[in-house]
């Protein structure tokens, strides 16, 4: 739906878009689109609280990844006799109580924005609240991401469904591509006989993806495997 609220996934995502329209509502937008003062008051701590949140997340992992390396040099060296505690600075907390629920704020912001007689395309497009349109699918270069991985000696192949209903497998043993399968679910197991005990061979593969029984797009990149008899 065209109008429906349009937040972003990630967490940098949403403070990004929270930073944005607690710089771009106050003033004329706020007063063309009828934000109370209340409401743009809670915008900036919500900004500021999960700016903190995030900010003080950050430093807290870099304290246990330099606490984990100090503890690792005192067990295990190496000795330089310049060992330091790791420095641990945590961001300054905004006034007031932390907000809560800013994705929830968020929501209900844009939707709020949304129904307002005087919003249009253009001021979604100033607030970056517009719903982001997926590019179409160019089908014709459309290209399987071939990947390729030994279980117990034995080739696996691994691949992803990008909205087809399979790819189509080919392999080459050393004379020429031929048919191997058409897997309709990612990750494929090539339990062809392996050479004999000692010896090894060079197994090549190629897929392309399938849609209603008909081939879409390119040929992936030939993955090459080398396998040894058991």
């Amino acid at each position: 739906m065209a109008n429906s609220p349009t937040i972003p996934r990630s967490e940098t995502d949403k403070l990004a878009l929270l930073r944005h329209l607690n710089a771009s509502l106050p003033g004329s937008l706020a007063d063309a689109l009828s934000i109370p003062a209340d409401r743009l008051a809670r915008l900036g701590q919500a900004s500021a609280s999960l700016d903190f949140a995030l900010a003080y997340q950050t430093a807290l992992k870099n304290a246990a990844e330099g606490a984990s390396a100090l503890k690792k040099e005192v067990l295990n060296g190496p000795v330089t006799g310049s060992l330091s505690l790791p420095p641990l600075t945590l961001p300054i907390p905004p006034s007031g109580p932390l907000f809560e629920d800013a994705t929830g704020f968020l929501g209900e912001l844009i939707a709020y924005i949304k129904r307002q007689p005087k919003y249009t395309e253009a001021i979604g497009q100033t607030l970056n609240i517009l719903p982001i349109k997926p590019a179409p699918l160019d089908w014709d270069s459309l290209q399987p991401d071939l990947g390729c991985k030994l279980i117990n000696g034995q080739p696996y192949l691994d691949w992803t469904k990008a909205g087809m209903d399979a790819v189509e497998i080919e392999v080459d043993r050393g004379n020429g591509f031929v048919l191997l399968t058409i897997d309709t679910s990612p990750g494929y197991l090539d339990t062809a006989p392996l050479p004999a005990p000692g010896a090894t061979a060079l197994w090549r593969y190629r897929a392309i993806y399938r849609l209603k029984d008909e081939r879409i797009g390119q040929w992936s990149a030939v993955v090459e495997v080398a396998v040894k008899g058991i």
